[in-house]
């Protein structure tokens, strides 16, 4: 007769009466299982085929991924439940082919991230341990997209924060923490914190009507339209033919040179007849007057943000 087997581990339970002078084969078994669950490895070097685990290689506490993928790779977990640590080691990018751990049933799959990650699987599930963040932490990402180990699972970790709505039903727990079932939109946006009562980012023109108060909104431009409220007070001396006259605001034509209020392009010009005791000196109005400028600071582009939705 022979022993049976635990449900979770796959370790030998010895039946009274039986191995008889045996003993040793399923006690060794066992411990040798013990050992391989606290410090064992096993090592996969997928390619582009599919992988079956065994059940001794379920049993090790550290599965290592090597290599180069040349395709997509499903590796379908044995009948082990527990927790391992996946070291992924391939060397492909994140943008290219990808490694999935997939539930015995195949119902259930999960990409494999670059590096270290612990996963566990219950006989049903197969899922992240520690992936980073919390639902509802964003993560910034560098790079173009969302990577392919992401899109790979059966429901996604991570969405991209684009502004399109979700399942609230898939993600229950994201929707509970924004309100909805909209993600931010930081395309092309900077992200500032709420407001928590301080008042400091208030709903105005001069900051693009930004509410500081009310969780993703949004607001603000890449440019700012400046008037006269913009520009502080200044005074302009003209001399001619040894007369002298102060010139407020005025923007002088018809001598060798041109005074702009506010400086050199970017100054609203005020139109207007010279003092008589000036000749030959005209007074028109600037065509620079409420031009938009540039307000962007030193930026760079680093990628695009993430929110852990499951």
């Amino acid at each position: 007769m022979a022993d049976p087997t635990t449900a979770n581990t796959s370790m030998f339970v010895p039946v009274r009466g039986t191995d008889q002078g045996t003993w040793d084969v399923p006690v060794n078994a066992n411990f040798n299982a013990i050992d391989s669950m606290f410090g064992g490895v096993t090592t996969l070097t997928p390619t582009n085929t599919p992988i079956i685990m065994t059940s001794v290689q379920a049993q090790c506490s550290i599965i290592r991924l090597t290599g180069t993928l040349t395709g997509n790779v499903a590796i379908t977990m044995a009948s082990i439940n527990k927790f391992w640590t996946i070291e992924n080691l391939l060397t492909n990018a994140s943008s290219g082919f990808v490694v999935t751990f997939v539930s015995t049933a195949g119902s259930q799959q999960i990409g494999a991230p670059p590096g270290s990650q612990d996963f566990y699987y219950d006989g049903t599930n197969v899922r992240y341990r520690t992936l980073p963040h919390h639902v509802g932490g964003y993560w910034d990402y560098a790079g173009n997209s969302v990577p392919n180990w992401v899109n790979a699972c059966t429901t996604p970790p991570y969405l991209n924060c684009d502004g399109t709505t979700f399942s609230s039903a898939t993600y229950p727990v994201l929707a509970g923490s924004l309100g909805g079932n909209t993600l931010p939109d930081s395309k092309g946006r900077y992200r500032a914190i709420l407001n928590q009562g301080t008042g400091r980012l208030t709903t105005n023109s001069s900051n693009g009507s930004i509410d500081g108060n009310t969780l993703l909104a949004t607001g603000g431009g890449g440019g700012v339209t400046i008037n006269s409220s913009h520009i502080p007070a200044h005074i302009h001396p003209v001399n001619d033919t040894g007369h002298s006259h102060s010139l407020n605001g005025y923007v002088m034509s018809g001598l060798s040179y041109v005074f702009y209020a506010g400086g050199a392009q970017g100054g609203q010009g005020i139109g207007g007849t010279a003092n008589s005791a000036f000749t030959g000196i005209t007074v028109s109005n600037s065509t620079y007057a409420n031009q938009a400028f540039s307000v962007t600071s030193p930026t760079y582009i680093g990628g695009i943000t993430m929110i852990r939705a499951a």
